[in-house]
């Protein structure tokens, strides 16, 4: 498994930079991969939203995930950004024996300044393109570790599950 982000140091991350990554990535996975598929996630309403901020399975959580709309990389729109709390890009080879997937993401609402990467079961020359092209720290963005802070629903689920006391902590 890898994993990074790319932290602006001012400012949100845009529609046009997001799409502009996401086609930069589909295109460097598939000049070595043709066989990979590309599909956007998003949550466009704040259950959904929430559900998928959970990081530990619950009872209807797979049920909840499947309300997420599905779009075509050339079909994600400024209209879509806009109105999504989280755009995710997944890209899959079904070819693959191994679950190969690479997934970009942007949490526009709780994380908007960062866009993650993660990659599982990535072969040597994947990994190294990857962070040659999207791992460098630049004048507008540093480089993180692709973890998001917890979110208030993620904290106050997991706080009930673990039955600590609020002000514990």
């Amino acid at each position: 498994m890898d994993r990074f982000s790319r932290d602006k140091r001012w400012g949100k991350v845009s529609f046009e930079e997001f799409k502009r990554t996401a086609e930069a990535l589909y295109a460097l996975v598939t000049s070595a991969r043709p066989s990979v598929s590309a599909e956007i996630l998003t949550c466009e309403d704040g259950v959904t939203y929430s559900w998928s901020t959970v990081t530990f399975d619950l009872p209807g959580m797979d049920e909840a995930l499947k309300e997420r709309k599905s779009y075509q990389l050339s079909g994600l729109t400024k209209e879509i950004w806009e109105r999504s709390f989280d755009v995710q890009l997944t890209l899959k080879d079904k070819e693959d024996a191994q679950p190969f997937m690479i997934c970009l993401s942007c949490d526009c609402y709780a994380d908007p300044k960062r866009m993650r990467f993660y990659g599982q079961c990535l072969d040597s020359a994947t990994r190294t393109r990857m962070f040659e092209t999207f791992a460098r720290p630049t004048y507008s963005h540093k480089i993180g570790d692709g973890y998001s802070k917890i979110s208030e629903f993620n904290r106050v689920v997991g706080v009930g599950l673990a039955r600590i006391q609020p002000n514990s902590f």
